[in-house]
Protein backbone atom coordinates (compact mmCIF):
# COMPACT_ATOMS: atom_id res chain seq x y z
CA UNK A 1 0.00 0.00 0.00
CA UNK A 2 2.88 2.35 0.77
CA UNK A 3 4.50 1.73 -2.62
CA UNK A 4 1.13 2.29 -4.32
CA UNK A 5 0.67 5.61 -2.52
CA UNK A 6 4.24 6.71 -3.26
CA UNK A 7 3.88 5.85 -6.97
CA UNK A 8 0.53 7.67 -7.07
CA UNK A 9 2.13 10.85 -5.75
CA UNK A 10 5.17 10.51 -8.05
CA UNK A 11 2.73 10.32 -10.94
CA UNK A 12 1.19 13.63 -9.89
CA UNK A 13 4.64 15.21 -9.65
CA UNK A 14 5.62 14.06 -13.15
CA UNK A 15 2.32 14.95 -14.84
CA UNK A 16 3.42 18.53 -15.31
CA UNK A 17 6.71 17.67 -16.99
CA UNK A 18 6.80 18.48 -20.71
CA UNK A 19 8.22 15.07 -21.67
CA UNK A 20 5.78 13.05 -19.58
CA UNK A 21 4.33 10.95 -22.41
CA UNK A 22 7.46 10.78 -24.57
CA UNK A 23 7.76 7.31 -26.03
CA UNK A 24 4.10 6.51 -25.47
CA UNK A 25 2.98 7.22 -29.02
CA UNK A 26 -0.40 6.00 -30.09
CA UNK A 27 -0.55 3.30 -32.74
CA UNK A 28 -0.54 5.21 -36.01
CA UNK A 29 0.61 8.63 -34.92
CA UNK A 30 0.29 11.29 -32.29
CA UNK A 31 0.70 11.28 -28.54
CA UNK A 32 -1.52 10.12 -25.70
CA UNK A 33 -3.27 12.57 -23.41
CA UNK A 34 -4.52 12.23 -19.84
CA UNK A 35 -8.15 12.31 -20.83
CA UNK A 36 -8.01 9.43 -23.29
CA UNK A 37 -10.29 6.96 -21.59
CA UNK A 38 -13.89 5.97 -22.06
CA UNK A 39 -16.57 6.62 -19.45
CA UNK A 40 -19.34 4.10 -20.07
CA UNK A 41 -22.12 6.15 -18.44
CA UNK A 42 -22.70 9.10 -16.14
CA UNK A 43 -21.78 8.26 -12.54
CA UNK A 44 -24.30 9.00 -9.82
CA UNK A 45 -22.05 10.42 -7.11
CA UNK A 46 -20.19 13.71 -7.12
CA UNK A 47 -17.05 12.06 -5.74
CA UNK A 48 -16.92 9.73 -8.74
CA UNK A 49 -17.31 12.61 -11.20
CA UNK A 50 -15.05 15.14 -9.54
CA UNK A 51 -12.29 12.94 -8.15
CA UNK A 52 -12.19 9.37 -9.43
CA UNK A 53 -12.81 10.37 -13.05
CA UNK A 54 -10.56 13.42 -13.03
CA UNK A 55 -8.01 12.60 -15.77
CA UNK A 56 -4.97 13.25 -13.57
CA UNK A 57 -6.39 11.10 -10.78
CA UNK A 58 -7.14 8.26 -13.21
CA UNK A 59 -3.52 8.32 -14.33
CA UNK A 60 -2.15 8.50 -10.79
CA UNK A 61 -4.34 5.71 -9.43
CA UNK A 62 -3.55 3.38 -12.32
CA UNK A 63 0.20 3.97 -12.13
CA UNK A 64 0.09 3.36 -8.39
CA UNK A 65 -1.78 0.08 -8.65
CA UNK A 66 -0.06 -1.11 -11.83
CA UNK A 67 3.40 -1.34 -10.32
CA UNK A 68 2.39 -4.29 -8.13
CA UNK A 69 -0.01 -6.00 -10.56
CA UNK A 70 1.21 -8.84 -12.76
CA UNK A 71 -1.72 -8.74 -15.17
CA UNK A 72 -4.69 -6.66 -16.18
CA UNK A 73 -6.84 -9.03 -14.14
CA UNK A 74 -4.74 -8.37 -11.02
CA UNK A 75 -4.97 -4.66 -11.68
CA UNK A 76 -8.75 -4.84 -12.00
CA UNK A 77 -9.01 -6.78 -8.74
CA UNK A 78 -7.00 -4.15 -6.87
CA UNK A 79 -9.02 -1.32 -8.40
CA UNK A 80 -12.36 -2.89 -7.53
CA UNK A 81 -11.28 -3.75 -4.00
CA UNK A 82 -10.26 -0.14 -3.34
CA UNK A 83 -13.39 1.32 -4.94
CA UNK A 84 -15.67 -1.05 -3.04
CA UNK A 85 -14.15 0.28 0.19
CA UNK A 86 -15.52 3.73 -0.72
CA UNK A 87 -18.90 2.61 -2.08
CA UNK A 88 -21.95 2.76 0.15
CA UNK A 89 -25.73 2.66 -0.31
CA UNK A 90 -25.73 5.69 2.02
CA UNK A 91 -23.18 7.61 -0.06
CA UNK A 92 -25.34 10.74 -0.03
CA UNK A 93 -24.77 11.10 3.73
CA UNK A 94 -21.02 11.54 3.07
CA UNK A 95 -20.90 12.89 -0.48
CA UNK A 96 -17.38 14.28 -0.08
CA UNK A 97 -15.80 10.86 0.43
CA UNK A 98 -18.20 8.08 -0.64
CA UNK A 99 -19.39 6.88 -4.02
CA UNK A 100 -22.60 5.20 -5.10
CA UNK A 101 -22.25 1.40 -5.41
CA UNK A 102 -23.12 1.55 -9.11
CA UNK A 103 -20.24 3.93 -9.72
CA UNK A 104 -17.70 1.18 -8.98
CA UNK A 105 -18.29 -0.42 -12.40
CA UNK A 106 -18.22 2.94 -14.19
CA UNK A 107 -14.94 4.00 -12.58
CA UNK A 108 -13.32 0.57 -12.98
CA UNK A 109 -14.27 0.51 -16.67
CA UNK A 110 -12.76 3.97 -17.23
CA UNK A 111 -9.56 3.15 -15.34
CA UNK A 112 -9.06 -0.13 -17.18
CA UNK A 113 -9.64 1.61 -20.50
CA UNK A 114 -6.92 4.12 -19.56
CA UNK A 115 -4.60 1.28 -18.54
CA UNK A 116 -5.09 -0.56 -21.82
CA UNK A 117 -4.33 2.60 -23.78
CA UNK A 118 -1.39 3.87 -21.76
CA UNK A 119 0.59 1.20 -19.93
CA UNK A 120 3.77 0.27 -21.69
CA UNK A 121 4.46 -3.10 -20.07
CA UNK A 122 3.73 -6.09 -22.26
CA UNK A 123 2.31 -7.89 -19.23
CA UNK A 124 -0.79 -5.69 -19.52
CA UNK A 125 -1.37 -5.95 -23.24
CA UNK A 126 -4.38 -8.07 -24.13
CA UNK A 127 -4.73 -9.78 -20.74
Amino acid sequence: EISNSARHEIEHMTQGLPRYYQGMEKPGSGQYAYDEFEISEEPQSDRAKEYYLDPKEVSAHIMGYAQNASSLSDLEGEIREMLNNWASPNWEDRRAVLIAPGDVDIIAHAWLDWAKKHLREKRFQGK
